[in-house]
């Protein structure tokens, strides 16, 4: 899994800011995380104090040899899962068995506790696995990736593309201020970035796009990509594994179906395009508004901050659903309703 070189043969971290009753155990690393407080109440008042990091759990373990980056990982999956910033104190040897959370202040002072958005999964007392089952999933995929860098063929890879896309969401909850044109940068740059190394794996611009050949040198022509091809890479990502998500391309004309007699409606939220323009409006002119074609005929007015929170779940979303979590209740359409 992930690797816990030069920590201390038998170390406690303090963590701030999670909520958890019951323990974790990571068996695979000799780890586990302890609460404060196994009372449901008193453990959600600490994590959500808007005011500073409360203390709600301790990290135990043993040093093992497998990623040097393993208390940045996990304190990044931990916010994943709060929708809010987490912290994880660096590792110092365990000294007091009896009494290891005496080792760390119940309080540390924070500016980054403001009002979370609902939390990505359900706590332990809703569901007492799941948040452990995504820990393991999280701590494995980021483990995975980072061998792709490894391997001979994978050396064109800068970056383990899926843990990019993960640390810029988390990103989100440590803003000082909450600045929409970044957040809306992390979104989509993560997401597109994923969506084209994943296009680029399968060929799907060359499949889909006729080779053109060069009149004077009878050569081959690269293929020209325009911003939709940013929206294209990510509608047919999305649509990988079926209409998982309900994600459309452009935004067609609402029309009747033939056999139902039924109006069909295109939803506005669904349609990629939207989203890319929001981003060229943004980045190239600094605007927060922008339009797309519906059909041939009829413009949509298109508005960032109608789109911002959706984009957010959407992201959300794909990592789950990437990561292999699933407890059963994961709805990959409730962006569309904001749900």
């Amino acid at each position: 899994m992930s690797d816990l070189r030069g920590l201390p043969v038998s170390f406690v971290c303090g963590i701030y800011g999670y909520h958890i009753t019951h323990p974790i155990d990571l068996p695979c690393l000799d780890l586990r995380i302890e609460p404060f407080t196994g009372d449901y109440t008193n453990a959600k008042l600490r994590t959500d104090n808007h005011q500073s990091y409360q203390l709600t759990a301790i990290l135990k373990g043993k040093r093992k040899s497998t990623s040097d980056h393993f208390l940045f990982n996990l304190e990044a999956i931990l916010s994943f899962i709060e929708s809010r910033d987490v912290l994880i104190t660096p590792a110092e040897e365990l000294i007091n068995e009896e009494s290891p959370f005496s080792q760390f202040p119940e309080s540390i002072a924070g500016s980054l506790r403001g009002k979370a958005s609902k939390a990505a999964i359900f706590d332990d007392t809703l569901n007492p696995t799941a948040r452990t089952s995504f820990i393991i999933a999280a701590l494995t995929r980021f483990n995975s990736e980072t061998e792709k860098l490894e391997n001979e063929a994978e050396k064109t890879l800068k970056i383990p593309l899926f843990n990019s896309l993960f640390f810029k969401y988390v990103e989100l909850f440590r803003q000082n201020t909450m600045f929409p044109e970044i957040s809306y940068y992390l979104l989509f740059s993560g997401l597109e970035a994923f969506a084209m190394s994943w296009a680029n794996k399968v060929e799907l611009f060359k499949k889909e796009t006729p080779e053109q050949i060069c009149e004077k040198c009878m050569q081959p022509m690269p293929n020209k990509r325009s911003y939709r091809s940013a929206s294209y890479a990510i509608y047919k990502f999305l649509k990988k594994d079926g209409d998982v998500f309900g994600a459309t391309d452009s935004l067609k004309a609402d029309k009747i179906d033939i056999k139902t007699k039924i109006p069909i409606k295109y939803d506005k939220y669904a349609a990629m395009a939207a989203y890319a323009e929001l981003r060229n409006k943004l980045f190239h002119v600094n605007e927060f508004k922008g339009s797309i074609k519906k059909g041939e005929k009829e413009t949509v007015s298109l508005d960032l901050f109608d789109y911002l929170r959706r984009l957010e779940l959407l992201v959300q979303l794909v990592i789950l659903k990437e990561v292999g979590f699933d407890d059963g209740d994961t709805n990959y359409k409730a962006w569309l309703s904001l749900q």
